[in-house]
């Protein structure tokens, strides 16, 4: 069932995420401060790679799998890879500075943009498109006991991953393009996946989730044809309450991007720049990409412009309640800027880029020419 009521209301207790360190605070018009700087980590008992995935778990940077070839050049038209992805792992831990050996995953890893951290878990959704020796697999790695599990593939498996405080897991259907799309929760005392009732968003694609402490909010655009030709597919929102397992629809938005966070108290949108539909089309006027939700609210805040500087490029994360925006660290209530130093990995293909607690670590990646297993650290501290 749908309802549809005040947006705030509908979202409010929301559990926060907990927040450590905080960015110098930056007046208004002020430059920020670049914090840190990257300094080199131990080489770590892994083989180069790229696309590795990569969490923070339980006080330490987790790495597993990814590729050992070399990827694919710039505008060619590579066959999949003749040889498995990578099952093995490592633990960095940036208080002592030493790495441990993870148990080999279940099944090679190739894809890391399928993943989820909730608590101390890790779950990848790994489909390795013909690669050999290498089904499509749903895992779990528990930093706790240290060990791999292999859970139920979800009905529809290009999806995105939702974490669910404490251990749960929601799969986002990507798009209706190819047919309509449903979305599902892993019962972890069942062992079984269990479909959502059907949002009120309609067709849809850019689907994707993000979990508000006790409610998950769907974003999506409209799926018409020539999306965008003669007026913008702005961004759509509803939320699923799983206490009583209905939708209710939010607030119409003027946004055009998608790769929504929860940073904190917020939602964030962090994509830069807007867009008018060009020459042919044009809408009339420019529609943001980004902006900040307050789902306690329904409000909205623009995003600032970020400071000058590559800083991390375009890896997303979020660390100590900071979220990267055009290259550098947001704090989005505030709307002050940490600068962060240009990462001496910008330009590799497929590095891994995790936050942690007051830290942030880029390794491994390829130049096309060799891949690389060496690692910085900056502290944001």
């Amino acid at each position: 069932m749908v309802t549809r009521r005040q947006f705030g209301a509908a979202l409010l207790g929301a559990a926060l995420l907990p927040g450590c360190a905080r960015p110098v605070a930056v007046e208004p018009g002020r430059k920020p401060t670049p914090i840190g700087e990257w300094v080199p980590i131990p080489d770590p008992p892994l083989e180069p790679r790229y696309d590795a995935v990569g969490g923070w778990l339980a006080g330490r940077f987790v790495i597993t799998g990814g590729q050992s070839t070399l990827p694919c050049p710039p505008g060619a038209n590579c066959q999949p890879p003749k040889v498995p992805a990578l099952r093995d792992g490592a633990a960095f831990d940036p208080a002592t500075g030493r790495w441990e050996r993870l148990p080999d995953a279940p099944t090679p890893i190739s894809n890391p943009y399928r993943t989820a951290v909730v608590g101390d878990r890790l779950y990848v959704l790994t489909l390795n498109n013909g690669q050999p020796d290498s089904p499509d697999a749903m895992l779990a790695y528990d930093a706790g006991p240290g060990a791999w599990s292999t859970l139920p593939l979800p009905p529809v498996t290009e999806v995105g991953l939702v974490g669910v405080e404490p251990t749960g897991l929601i799969a986002i259907g990507g798009s209706d393009e190819r047919g309509a799309v449903a979305d599902h929760r892993f019962d972890p005392e069942a062992g079984r996946w269990v479909r959502l009732p059907d949002d009120p968003l309609g067709p849809s694609f850019d689907r994707a989730g993000v979990w508000l402490g006790d409610r998950l909010l769907l974003t999506a655009m409209d799926l018409v044809d020539s999306p965008g030709s003669e007026r913008p597919s702005l961004v759509r929102l509803a939320t699923w309450d799983p206490s009583s397992d209905r939708w209710a629809l939010g607030p119409d938005t003027e946004l055009i991007g998608g790769g929504a966070l929860r940073v904190g108290d917020r939602v964030v949108w962090p994509m830069t720049g807007s867009a008018d539909g060009g020459k042919v089309n044009n809408w009339g006027r420019h529609y943001p990409y980004g902006g900040i939700l307050d789902p306690a609210t329904g409000g909205w805040t623009a995003l600032p412009d970020p400071p000058a500087g590559d800083g991390l490029g375009g890896a997303l994360l979020t660390v100590d309640g900071l979220i990267t925006v055009g290259g550098h660290l947001l704090e989005p209530v505030s709307r002050h800027w940490t600068r962060i130093p240009e990462s001496p990995m910008i330009d590799r293909v497929g590095a891994t880029v995790i936050g942690g607690v007051g830290t942030i670590l880029a390794w491994g990646g390829s130049d096309h020419k060799i891949n690389f297993a060496d690692g910085r650290l900056l502290r944001l501290t």
